[in-house]
């Protein structure tokens, strides 16, 4: 096991900011303050939730490349040219040959679909509606039409209408070759609106017309089923059956994938397995995915959690080892990441400035919030860590450092508008309490010294203000 202390001076100069602290009283003004709830020095981030939801399946890979394929094919599907001979022509035109009458209707569709573009909603839908209404029976133009609408509503942000309008064109058209791909944009359509059960009947139906295409189209469709396995099982995720979205995740044919799709399909496999805590099958496949995907996105988010897993088993020298190893791969990433990893840097120096501090080590705990505070200079981050560490101060008996620091606090505060005064209003009572209690402390220190004739050098009441850390 490499050398804790070593690996904590890289920590000491990375540092990150400290939860908020506990709500506090408002001081009285009485000469000995009113008792107060001690401060918690343990950081309470997400307690339920050690890292974000996994990635959506927009955001990651060539499985988005794919999807966003899908979601897209209705707004750049063009309607065939191919003249078509309506039975009859549409209602209201006059002086229209039957052989004029095709370009008649596809003028129409070509003017709602710049009305959809444009983003004219209602113009859009009013013209194929008019062209639906006039199809008689023209597979083409109901189709141009049907699809038209469902692409307008779902520019519009109307998902719930382009179901219907899916659902309607499914049920009219089921041997339509674009049947599977259709079936699927519905799915994922079902599960924005949060329908997730639809939505996996739904891909099961999707895999169901991929196998009656047969041989012929197989391939074409094989990147698609592995998709579709990809969101039954992030669906049931969704849902919380963790059990049976780990089987899908595991059944993935993941050797013909892209590795980045590879990567994602282990990180919800990874959480699957922390939340039906199967720990050391977790700690595993952290283990297995920092090794496998070094230059994962994903990576710094795993470590954490993996760090923080190792805390929850009561394996704290090998937690801070994990963290620690966290922030010096920080350390070697080059600018442009350096963003992504910043937040989990944040987070792992929470839990090793905590851990520290309730260890009772106020010196190093001390050095870790020093070093936190320094990161950023926006008040919000650094007034929380320098409350922390007036209380390490405190523990330390250097009660003139610690009002320093809630001294710090007051005058920081009383610069602010209302609004963020506000927000930060149990930190700041709690900076006056401590820092009139330290006051009354020292006063009464020097009284005590003075009865019982002690010769004592009296320091004057520090008076609040900036004080830099």
């Amino acid at each position: 096991m490499r050398d804790v202390t070593t690996g904590f001076l890289v920590f000491l100069l990375l540092g990150v900011l400290a939860a908020r602290t506990e709500a506090v009283s408002e001081a009285s003004g009485e000469s000995f303050p009113e008792p107060m709830p001690a401060a918690s020095a343990s950081v309470q981030t997400t307690p339920d939730r050690p890292y974000v939801d996994p990635p959506d399946l927009k955001e990651w890979g060539s499985l988005e490349g794919l999807a966003h394929k899908l979601r897209e094919q209705l707004e750049q599907e063009e309607l065939s040219s191919a003249p078509v001979e309506p039975t009859v022509g549409p209602s209201g035109s006059t002086g229209q040959t039957a052989g004029q009458e095709p370009s008649y209707f596809q003028l129409q569709l070509q003017q709602a679909d710049a009305h959809r573009k444009a983003g004219n909603t209602q113009a859009a839908i009013k013209r194929y509606t008019w062209v639906l209404e006039r199809a008689q029976g023209d597979e083409l133009l109901e189709k141009g039409a049907l699809l038209g609408m469902a692409q307008t509503y779902f520019s519009a942000k109307e998902p719930e209408r382009c179901v219907s309008i899916l659902k309607n064109y499914l049920r009219a058209y089921p041997k339509d070759e674009n049947r599977p791909e259709l079936l699927f944009r519905l799915a994922l359509l079902y599960r924005e609106i949060g329908l997730h059960e639809n939505a996996i009947t739904t891909y099961y139906q999707v895999l169901s017309a991929i196998v009656s295409e047969g041989e012929t189209d197989f391939e074409r469709y094989l990147d698609l089923a592995r998709l579709v396995m990809f969101e039954i099982a992030c669906s049931h995720f969704q849902l919380r059956n963790y059990e049976v979205a780990l089987q899908h995740f595991e059944r993935i044919d993941i050797i013909r994938m892209h590795p980045q799709d590879r990567e994602t399909i282990a990180f919800y496999s990874f959480v699957c397995q922390v939340r039906l805590a199967r720990h050391q099958e977790a700690l595993e496949t952290a283990s297995a995915f920092a090794r496998d995907y070094p230059q994962s996105p994903l990576l710094p988010e795993i470590m954490y959690a993996r760090g923080q897993l190792l805390f929850k088993l009561e394996r704290p020298d090998e937690a801070v080892v994990a963290l620690v190893d966290l922030l010096e791969t920080a350390e070697r990433q080059n600018d442009e990441e350096t963003a992504g990893w910043l937040p989990w840097k944040q987070q792992a120096g929470n839990l090793i400035a905590n851990y520290l501090f309730h260890k009772g080590d106020y010196a190093a705990a001390l050095s870790a919030y020093q070093g936190l505070a320094s990161l950023n200079p926006d008040l919000f981050w650094q007034l929380p860590v320098i409350y922390q560490i007036g209380i390490c101060f405190e523990r330390l008996h250097l009660y003139d450092r610690a009002r320093e620091s809630y001294a710090y606090i007051i005058a920081a505060t009383e610069d602010m508008s209302a609004q963020q005064a506000d927000a930060l209003h149990s930190l700041t009572a709690g900076a006056h309490w401590r820092y009139k209690l330290l006051n009354w402390v020292d006063r009464t220190d020097t009284r005590y010294r003075s009865w019982v004739g002690t010769p004592t050098a009296r320091q004057d009441e520090l008076t609040p203000k900036r004080i830099e850390q």
